[in-house]
């Protein structure tokens, strides 16, 4: 994320985020308000609108989804990438990685349990929302740091790790084929 002499890391990391996604996305918003006006003759509030625009749509149940279609991964990913740059200077280690995934997945599931229990909520909310997915990050954050402690292993090591990643994928493999109601 940031080198020894550049001190504008932060800035140069979201300005970077931001063109990446904004531009398509906003493009894309501007051709679905024209579809929902005049294609499917609904309204649309600017309030609505704007959730969409500053990209905080995921914040708001009943707008989680987003006005572009799918676009509920982006009101996710843009959360992920404003806090990333905090995340990565808090965590330093595979230990503290594995500290911090194991505690997003159990916030990740109390809070969708919440969630899925309250009857205000909109039903796929709990998939939606940002703090539902903290365990998902967090596990690439995680893999990351798996990632760096097996490269600076030994080869002998690594195969091991190799086998021991063959021999679970397989028999997760094989346990998501087989029909557990038999």
């Amino acid at each position: 994320i940031r080198t020894a002499n550049d001190t504008r890391w932060l800035y140069n990391y979201l300005v970077k985020r931001y063109f990446r996604i904004a531009p398509l996305f906003y493009v894309m918003l501007i051709v679905h308000c024209l579809l929902i006006l005049f294609v499917f003759n609904a309204k649309l509030d600017l309030e609505r609108i704007i959730l969409n625009i500053l990209f905080i749509f995921n914040f708001a149940p009943q707008e989680a989804e987003g006005i572009v279609w799918a676009s509920w991964s982006i009101g996710v990913e843009m959360c992920f990438y404003a806090v990333l740059p905090l995340v990565m200077v808090s965590i330093r280690s595979l230990r503290s990685a594995t500290v911090m995934w194991v505690l997003a997945v159990s916030a990740s599931s109390a809070y969708r349990s919440i969630l899925e229990s309250h009857p205000g909520i909109p039903t796929g909310y709990a998939h939606y929302a940002f703090m539902s997915q903290l365990g998902v990050f967090f596990g690439g954050i995680l893999g990351y740091w798996v990632y760096v402690r097996i490269n600076s292993s030994s080869e002998a090591m690594r195969r091991k790790v190799w086998w021991l990643a063959v021999i679970l994928s397989s028999t997760l493999g094989i346990l998501l084929l087989t029909d557990a109601s038999k």
